[in-house]
Order: C-alpha cells, then sequence, then structure tokens
C-alpha cells in the first residue's frame, strides 16, 4: 500500500478516539 503509514496512523488515532468515546460512555451509564 503506498499510504500505508497514513492509514496506520489514521486507524490509531480512530482507535484512541472510539476508547475514549467508549469510557464516556460507560462512566455516564454507571
Amino acid at each position: 500500500m503506498r499510504n500505508g503509514n497514513e492509514i496506520t496512523q489514521m486507524a490509531k488515532f480512530h482507535i484512541k478516539n472510539v476508547s475514549k468515546w467508549w469510557t464516556f460512555g460507560i462512566g455516564i451509564h454507571r
């Protein structure tokens, strides 16, 4: 892939964002 590194960076950022919101959502539910 030509943009393999860029995709990896985007994926890491996305995963970090999702986990942040996931933790936030769990905090609200509890």
